[in-house]
């Protein structure tokens, strides 16, 4: 019970720290290291490096997933158990971690890790985390709710009506509220719905207005030099709004296999210095992860969902 109330309280301190630019670029900078040592097979680089990134700041849903998964490959009992409780404080439902990695479910290992879900997941229900997500969901409600059917142009109208309020609504609660990053609201919204790789609200939102608004792009980079979100989401975002890509979040348009679609990339080193100002890695490691993840023979989840989607499926996601 110690450990459960030491984790709660290293939650609250951690909403209330501000991060410095120094310390973000230096967390995510370790992070990279420990993906790309994923991807060699070297386990226990890759664990030391995520713990050295979560000492800059507090860490992200995906890389605290990952770092999980990696403590747990090398058996790192006292890692793996942290990483699992602050997940669980984070409302990660324990069965979509089980789902996530089938290696896990009646593992003696990974019963005695968890031990503590049920007293931390209550815990973490009578948190500010649910009461924040629920305000989020309202708009989410409302995104969704007009876009049920759009048939005519008054329908059209109407929903654009109501993006615009959303805007204003979201830029008043981050106002007063602060972002409505991982460290803020965890996995309780109920767009998450307990996925660490899916999309949030925030972004829902500057998704369906990327056509008519880029009101909430500053909010946007400010939350990621503060270290509150994700850059990747940030990237797939602003990549949306425009036919010329900055960050090229999203591929080049074709057919063609991720890797010679990469190649239509002419002025690699200039886009490297766009996403090297917003933390992401060089094209090529870019490049590695992508293939890595999609090739759907590892638990590692190094890029979000959305963004897996947009690079890969066969169908056009442009209007979703």
């Amino acid at each position: 019970m110690k450990l459960i109330v030491l984790l709660l309280g290293l939650l609250y301190t951690n909403a209330a720290l501000g991060n410095s630019i120094d310390s973000v670029r230096r967390y995510y900078e370790l992070k990279n290291k420990a993906e790309l040592s994923i991807m060699d097979g070297a386990y226990s680089d890759a664990l030391k490096n995520y713990v050295a990134a979560f000492a800059y700041k507090s860490p992200n849903s995906l890389d605290l997933y990952n770092a999980f998964t990696t403590a747990f490959l090398v058996g790192d009992s006292v890692q793996s158990r942290r990483f699992f409780n602050l997940m669980a404080l984070h409302g990660q439902p324990k069965g979509n971690l089980e789902k996530l990695n089938k290696d896990l479910r009646g593992k003696p290992f990974y019963n005695w890790l968890s031990q503590d879900y049920d007293s931390i997941r209550a815990l973490s229900l009578k948190s500010s985390m649910p009461v924040f997500s629920r305000l989020l969901d309202s708009i989410y409600h409302i995104d969704a709710g007009y876009r049920q059917e759009l048939k005519t142009q008054q329908q059209i109208k109407e929903m654009i009506d109501a993006d615009k309020v959303n805007l204003q609504y979201i830029k008043s609660y981050i106002k007063q509220y602060g972002f409505p990053g991982y460290t803020q609201v965890g996995l309780f919204e109920e767009l998450l719905n307990g996925w660490p790789h899916a999309y949030n609200t925030f972004w829902l939102l500057m998704w369906h207005t990327r056509h008519i608004s880029k009101d909430l792009n500053q909010v946007a980079l400010d939350a990621v030099m503060a270290g509150d979100m994700s850059p990747d989401d940030y990237a797939i975002a602003i990549d949306a709004q425009d036919s010329i890509k900055t960050y090229f979040a999203i591929l080049p348009k074709g057919k063609q296999l991720p890797n010679e679609r990469f190649d239509k990339i002419f002025n690699a080193a200039e886009v490297d210095r766009k996403r090297a100002q917003i933390f992401l890695e060089p094209i090529a490691a870019y490049q590695r992860k992508l293939v890595f993840q999609n090739s759907r023979t590892t638990h590692f989840i190094f890029k979000p969902a959305m963004q897996m989607a947009l690079n890969f499926a066969t169908a056009d996601l442009s209007n979703f």
